[in-house]
């Protein structure tokens, strides 16, 4: 299957495409008589070697040192870490990635009418609009924590990209500037890696509720037509919804384990940068750099922005899975014969049940979840203070 032959799943994807395929997840590029099949490896080299192995190497060292484990914690092992975790839940779920791809495919080559194409051209522009801001923002933060390391070393002599330890000495040239751009390099495979699975998962999820939206149209126009008609745009509905279904438990069933992890992530994030920050605030006041000021400010945006996305689609996928009950109650189903009309009560109970993301089939991703994380994680970052205070 080739992603080309439909213009409007590549259009979708975006950059996905591009940043996907240059990290080697991308499934279209897997198949073993192919040297580029191997690429993931080097990004899974450079993780483990400059950033995974020494910071929690440096982590057990320090373990006593609270304010090293707060520093090191908020700065690079969580983002690190659950992005590694993504490039591999991706890499290995690229049979079930591509038959949703090939899945796409299908659904564009069945639209048939104007109205149908709007309305799922305007969620395929949606989705490339976050995979691209998403892309140029994660690019962005790499390049502001570069610069923000390099100036800081005109006052505070050589530091490390990021905190860590090895056996050997490497402030010295040119270890440390094979050390510094290794990091630098690793830094951006996983950053990139965790931007670009999450939009690419927010497109396939759009997806289905352009089709949901579909579906409604269809269902609302349903008792236009001949008795057979009728039999033949309902059987064609309930298969389209069982597809759909079917479709997200997919998704599901691929990655709610990693999205479990995304969510506990997010908490950890959010409450040690702040507190992190604030410690950094208490100490140095108005001596704080601003380029560190923006950067964390820019930071804590992006945790947001990449958590609020899944709790976006989840909420807006389960009421458009919801809104396909109304879609039938909507139609003049009192213009039908009366076992036409008991037909539809099928489709309205299954749409009792709506679609759903799960985190580890612990919660729901909608915006009631989002205000759960952020209350949360002020709560952790409450009991931080609240210990520093009794410690001093």
């Amino acid at each position: 299957m080739s992603i080309h032959r439909v213009w409007q799943v590549e259009y979708a994807c975006g950059w996905n495409i591009y940043t996907l395929k240059f990290i080697g997840i991308w499934p279209e590029e897997r198949r073993l008589d192919r040297l580029s099949s191997y690429k993931v490896l080097i990004g899974i080299a450079f993780i483990i070697i400059f950033c995974t192995i020494p910071q929690y190497w440096l982590l057990y060292i320090e373990r006593h040192d609270f304010n090293l484990i707060m520093e090191n914690l908020s700065l690079d092992i969580i983002n690190g870490t659950v992005g590694f975790i993504k490039m591999m839940f991706f890499w290995s779920s690229g049979g079930q990635i591509k038959d949703l791809l090939t899945a796409m495919e299908e659904d564009w080559k069945e639209v048939s009418t104007k109205e149908d194409e709007e309305k799922m051209m305007k969620y395929a522009t949606f989705s490339r609009k976050i995979a691209t801001r998403a892309t140029i923002i994660c690019y962005s933060i790499i390049a502001f924590y570069t610069a923000q390391r390099i100036l800081s070393m005109r006052t505070l002599g050589r530091l490390t990209y990021f905190p860590s330890y090895y056996p050997i000495e490497t402030m010295d040239s040119p270890l440390f500037e094979l050390k510094f751009i290794g990091q630098m390099i690793a830094a951006t495979y996983y950053s990139v890696t965790y931007s670009s699975v999450d939009t690419f998962l927010v497109t396939l999820i759009l997806h289905v509720c352009g089709q949901l939206k579909r579906l409604q149209n269809q269902l609302v126009h349903l008792d236009i037509g001949t008795s057979q008609e009728f039999q033949n745009k309902l059987s064609y509905i309930i298969r389209r919804h069982d597809y759909l279904n079917k479709f997200i438990e997919t998704i599901e069933d691929q990655f709610n384990i990693m999205l479990l992890f995304q969510i506990l992530s997010c908490i950890l994030q959010l409450c040690l940068e702040c507190f992190q920050e604030l410690t950094l605030m208490v100490k140095e006041g108005e001596k704080m750099p601003l380029i560190e000021i923006f950067f964390f400010g820019v930071y804590i945006l992006f945790v947001l922005l990449q958590l609020y996305l899944y709790c976006y689609v989840g909420e807006k996928l389960w009421t458009e899975s919801t809104e396909v009950a109304r879609a039938a109650y909507e139609c003049n189903w009192y213009n039908l014969l009366p076992h036409e009309a008991r037909s539809l009560i099928l489709i309205i109970r299954r749409s009792r049940s709506p679609l759903r993301l799960t985190a580890g089939k612990f919660c729901t991703l909608n915006h009631e979840l989002y205000s759960s994380v952020l209350k949360t994680s002020m709560g952790y970052l409450s009991v931080l203070r609240a210990t520093m205070t009794s410690d001093e």
